[in-house]
């Protein structure tokens, strides 16, 4: 049974890379280096990244302000990381 039989239209619980870094408007590249660094928390299953859907939330939660705008500056070497990361993109 799925979880549409269920009754759908719940949430995802958790989002794999590349929906979570749709979903938060960021690349993929960008995205696996907050989890490597340590600043999202991840949860790998059966070989597969999955993001907790409160997590995100709670990201993003704490790094906007009440206008929407980023609260806080991203440290340089996390900069520094998701530039050379983007770099390496096949498309960046």
């Amino acid at each position: 049974m799925s979880v549409n039989e269920l009754g759908g239209g719940f949430p995802p619980l958790a989002y794999n890379i590349r929906a979570a870094a749709e979903v938060m408007g960021i690349s993929q590249s960008n995205l696996r280096t907050l989890i490597r660094e340590g600043i999202l928390p991840a949860v790998r299953l059966r070989g597969r990244i999955l993001l907790p859907r409160e997590k995100l939330l709670e990201f993003l939660r704490q790094n906007t302000d009440s206008t929407g705008e980023r609260a806080r500056e991203i440290p340089e070497h996390i900069k520094k990381k998701m530039e050379n990361a983007k770099k390496r993109e096949p498309n960046g």
